[in-house]
């Protein structure tokens, strides 16, 4: 069982990739990571593959992005995460068997190294469990963090704001990038919440690679909203200043120069901020006009149905209400000719509701949908 009480189980037709439903086909989806379905390994092993661990399981699982290594899932997406990158990168790390998990850390043997060869292994699971920060400090993925605003108390000079502690200049470039999104979630909640609770008066900060520079600052509004505007193309940093500050990964975003508009939603998933950058370019214009997508029915009374002219393949699929918030997330594959259920929405208020397609980070097609 999941953390939410959702069923994780192995779908054997779709290369054993892992799944989670809580018992509606709504609720059906395949788990995924980094944007990559996420496989289980050896599935005639499945019995001795995994391990019951909090409110999810560990086990030996396989990704286009990592290849085979050991993963964590508590039966969502957002849940789902890489324990260690043992193979270093897509290679993977083969032969790994898990053998117990005692006081949080892992027991298992790999075969990954050749100048060891197969060997056992301990990998703790809960990396803050012997730690003591210090007072106004707190424990994310075993290092102590300011628990509080580090730059209280600090004042910088004029052309400088604080970040983190440290006085950065504020550059005043002219650009014609705009960076728009939301920044929700609780941690309490284990990462993106069921109603999305948008975070208010947070300060986003866009540094530059080097960290020299802050290129850009903004603050959420009442819906968790915020606006980048004039932006340079180039490389950026994300920093969120509201606890824990953590970014999944090295927080890095790219403003295309041929891309004008991007749209970043920024989650936060337990002790760490994820990081959905899309752009917003012309493909969604040209399937617009060769009417390659058709949701229907519209009006609907809640269940929603996509046909598509195209091969479109694996797909990202967000639905917003009209103030933006965030209703309902899957990931699907688009065939031709084939009608494909999106949603069952008849628990949400009646309004427009807009569907949002992605695909490798492109928004590829957006609809509106009248909930009666």
């Amino acid at each position: 069982m999941g953390a939410s009480g959702n069923i994780i189980f192995l779908a054997s037709d779709l290369g054993n990739q892992l799944w989670t439903s809580d018992g509606t086909a709504s609720g059906t989806v395949g788990i995924e990571f980094d944007g990559q379905p996420l496989w289980f390994k050896n599935a005639m092993g499945f019995q001795k593959g995994y391990l019951h661990y909090a409110d999810g399981i560990v086990f030996y699982g396989n990704n286009l992005s990592t290849g085979s290594e050991m993963f964590y899932s508590d039966g969502t997406t957002a849940g789902s995460r890489l324990l260690a990158d043992l193979g270093q990168g897509s290679a993977g790390a083969p032969q790994l068997h898990i053998y117990d998990i005692v006081s949080d850390t892992l027991f298992f043997r790999a075969n990954f190294n050749p100048d060891y060869g197969s060997e056992l292994y301990a990998l703790s699971l809960n990396p803050c469990g012997g730690i003591t920060c210090p007072e106004g400090y707190t424990c994310v993925g075993g290092t102590c963090f300011p628990a509080v605003d580090s730059c209280d108390g600090i004042t910088c000079p004029e052309g400088q704001v604080c970040v983190m502690g440290a006085c950065f200049d504020v550059v005043d470039e002219n650009g014609n990038q705009v960076l728009s999104g939301s920044l929700f979630g609780e941690p309490a909640s284990g990462g993106q919440t069921s109603d999305n609770v948008y975070i208010e008066g947070v300060t986003i900060y866009l540094i530059d690679e080097a960290e020299t520079k802050v290129m850009g600052q903004t603050t959420t509004d009442a819906e968790g909203k915020f606006l980048f505007e004039n932006l340079p193309a180039g490389t950026f940093k994300v920093f969120v200043n509201y606890p824990p500050y953590q970014i999944d990964g090295d927080g890095l975003i790219l403003l295309k120069p041929n891309v004008k508009y991007a749209n970043l939603d920024i989650i936060l998933v337990d002790d760490f901020y994820e990081l959905r950058l899309a752009y917003v370019t012309g493909l969604a214009e040209e399937f617009l006009q060769k009417e390659t997508f058709k949701l229907y029915p519209n009006p609907s009374h809640g269940k929603v149905v996509l046909s598509s002219k195209e091969n479109i393949g694996n797909v990202d699929v967000r639905i917003r209400d009209i103030t933006g918030r965030l209703i309902y997330q899957k990931y699907l594959r688009i065939y031709k000719g084939e009608d494909i259920f999106i949603a069952d929405l008849d628990k949400e208020s009646a309004g427009l509701k807009i569907f949002e397609f992605y695909q490798k980070g492109q928004l590829i097609h957006e609809s509106i949908i009248i909930l009666e």
